[in-house]
């Protein structure tokens, strides 16, 4: 293979620039010179004069937005063989486009091999990272999130004063889920109730047990397990006389006897039942209409654009919460088919809006068909989920899941800025707000490859680094920029 000259390297990084600034997403058919240049170990000179991840960065967009997976992978492949120690400088921004297509594809190698890039970054970007994890809990690919949770949690978290805490929270929160999944496929339910039980589930996660919270901290309260006689919807069984939270591990045991994963209980619940705090619920208990619903699935909007998995689970989800809430007393009929309907008017309008990215959520073709749905009705949603990622994104109608987009509101949302930083955990059932969150700041004007110390808000410094591995953090508002090295 022929040395890449620094003055091709040059070249190609130009014309591919112009290509870019003059027709966008047409880097898709520059296949050929996005090989040459990034397929080759490129020049240290042009590494230091040129962001060469922003002009990768941009070409990943632009075969994503025509579904050339295959594609996204040769590139990161050859990233990887010929320029790796750059590659892992932001391989999460790319590698995540792959592992999520790679579980829509139910490919194991793939996803360990992507997987471990991610887990290989010395500095990942959580905002890109975390996403992910639902995913993988979602298409129950537990052993990639063990192997986070075992060997790599310790070194990137917990060792960490720098932001730590929120971190922390969302490394149980996700141990937490894993475990009550992998107690209840063994048909275990003491794990909810028992602090003994818990202790050796939580261990079984590979969270080191040092990490681990006590009992009362992180689990339901609910002394009650349903027998698989008492979950069948068909049988209505009266708690109705039980607290919410006492309810809710009994509704992760009913979804569970219908395919659901925990991850999938967790997120509709939370949305169900965590009201925010510019969303009045209706006045009947239980009750849902279609514009609080959408509200309470906003939580989890700032990963739509380019992840609506857990809108789209939470969404689907919400069926099996009303079968359950109506099989066992605690909704009336009435509040059961005005709910129903209600979720079945957002799913339409998904499906009309956003049909070419519902496979992202392809994991609901794995779940078995809920009470509240006809069978026919039921196969038609399948099939829809089954062909999306066949449709080019052009077929969808809108940027929103559930609206037209002059329906788009350019007010600033006061409730929840970022679901993944919310420190909650499933017993969490009382929370209003989201209170505390750091504001998002807005964006300086300093180049990505500047170099910068920031200082967190537990005293924490990062110096001489490049900006580009702080941005996040900074805009989030964690950490502030005190010095920088080259004023643009």
């Amino acid at each position: 293979m022929p040395t890449l000259t620094y003055e091709r390297a040059n070249a190609i990084y130009e014309k591919l620039w112009e290509i870019h600034k003059d027709k966008d997403w047409h880097l898709y058919e520059q296949m050929d010179l996005l090989m040459e240049l990034y397929g080759n170990p490129m020049p240290e000179q042009f590494l230091k004069e040129w962001d060469a991840w922003e002009m990768g960065l941009e070409a990943f967009s632009a075969l994503a937005e025509v579904k050339r997976y295959e594609q996204i992978m040769q590139l990161l492949d050859a990233m990887r063989t010929h320029n790796r120690d750059w590659y892992l400088e932001c391989a999460e921004y790319a590698a995540d486009d792959a592992l999520k297509y790679n579980l829509y594809r139910r490919n194991a190698e793939l996803q360990q091999l992507y997987w471990k890039d991610i887990l290989d970054l010395s500095n990942p970007n959580y905002n890109i990272v975390y996403p992910l994890f639902w995913s993988l809990l979602f298409y129950d690919r537990r052993a990639l999130l063990q192997e986070y949770l075992r060997h790599h949690a310790e070194e990137k978290i917990f060792s960490k004063g720098a932001v730590a805490g929120e971190l922390k929270n969302e490394v149980h929160l996700f141990a937490t889920i894993l475990a009550v999944q992998m107690s209840m496929d063994e048909g275990n339910y003491n794990a909810l109730h028992e602090p003994s039980a818990w202790q050796s589930a939580m261990i079984a996660t590979g969270l080191p047990e040092a990490y681990i919270l006590p009992f009362e901290e992180t689990t339901p309260s609910a002394a009650t397990v349903l027998t698989p006689e008492q979950i069948t919807a068909g049988q209505r069984t009266d708690l109705s006389g039980l607290d919410i939270g006492d309810l809710q591990p009994l509704f992760y045991q009913y979804a569970h006897s219908q395919g659901l994963p925990v991850a999938v209980s967790y997120t509709t619940w939370q949305t169900a039942t965590i009201e925010l705090p510019d969303n009045k619920r209706p006045r009947e208990p239980w009750l849902l209409k279609a514009s609080f619903l959408i509200k309470q699935l906003d939580q989890w909007s700032d990963l739509f654009t380019t992840y609506p998995a857990v809108q789209l689970a939470s969404l689907w989800g919400m069926t099996y919460l009303y079968d359950f809430l109506w099989a066992h007393g605690v909704v009336t009929d009435t509040v059961y088919h005005q709910s129903l309907g209600a979720v079945q008017d957002l799913k339409q309008k998904a499906m009309h809006y956003r049909p070419a990215h519902l496979w992202q959520a392809h994991f609901i073709t794995d779940w078995q068909a809920p009470v509240g749905v006809e069978d026919e009705t039921w196969r038609e949603e399948m099939a829809t989920l089954e062909r999306s990622f066949e449709l080019p994104n052009s077929a969808n109608k809108s940027f929103l899941l559930f609206a037209p987009p002059e329906k788009f509101d350019l007010k600033p949302m006061t409730s929840i800025q970022n679901p993944y930083r919310q420190p909650t955990l499933p017993n969490d059932y009382s929370s209003k707000s989201y209170a505390g969150l750091p504001e998002a700041k807005p964006r300086l004007k300093i180049g990505r490859n500047v170099k910068v110390t920031v200082r967190y808000e537990d005293g924490t410094l990062k110096s001489d680094v490049k900006y580009k591995k702080v941005m996040k953090d900074v805009e989030a508002g964690w950490c502030e920029v005190i010095e920088r090295s080259d004023k643009p």
